[in-house]
């Protein structure tokens, strides 16, 4: 088995991080596009209201209470509109810190995952050059014995 990378429990905690800020990031994503999804309902309903506010302006006799009503239900589309406006650049600017976070959060595992694999690399190429060289000891000696005992018996021959 080899040894394990030292920075194994940090790369595990990096990986950790990674999942939180991934699902802090969605999280952010989904009010992100919530606001924005009741910002255009509220942009829907004030077009509804001109439009409706055009036909009211164009017809008979114009009642001043109907006029005022109007007026006050198109100052607070308005209103809530700026605020959802509000509520979504608040909440876009906090999902691109999050993909920020996110982002960086990947870097750090990537680092560390590379450092990893090469670290593994490393020791599988050292652990082979060590193969390689007991091999290379066991055929050297090999070929010193076959010399020696080519010597002895050469010497015998010629005794």
């Amino acid at each position: 088995m080899p040894p394990k990378f030292r920075f194994d429990a940090l790369l595990k905690i990096r990986k950790s991080e990674q999942n939180a800020k991934k699902d802090a990031f969605l999280a952010a994503q989904r009010r992100s596009q919530e606001a924005f999804e009741t910002l255009e309902t509220l942009e829907r309903t004030l077009e509804a209201e001109r439009n409706e506010s055009r036909a009211f302006r164009t017809g008979a006799a114009l009642d001043p209470n109907a006029l005022r009503a109007r007026q006050e239900t198109r100052r607070r589309l308005l209103e809530e509109r700026n605020e959802a406006q509000k509520l979504y650049d608040i909440l876009a600017e906090e999902t691109e810190i999050k993909r920020a976070e996110l982002n960086e959060s990947i870097k750090e595992a990537k680092i560390l995952q590379k450092l990893k694999e090469k670290t593994e690399a490393r020791l599988l190429e050292e652990e082979q050059k060590r193969a390689q060289k007991e091999l290379d000891e066991q055929a050297t000696r090999q070929k010193i014995y076959e010399r020696r005992q080519h010597s002895q018996d050469g010497e015998e021959e010629a005794r």
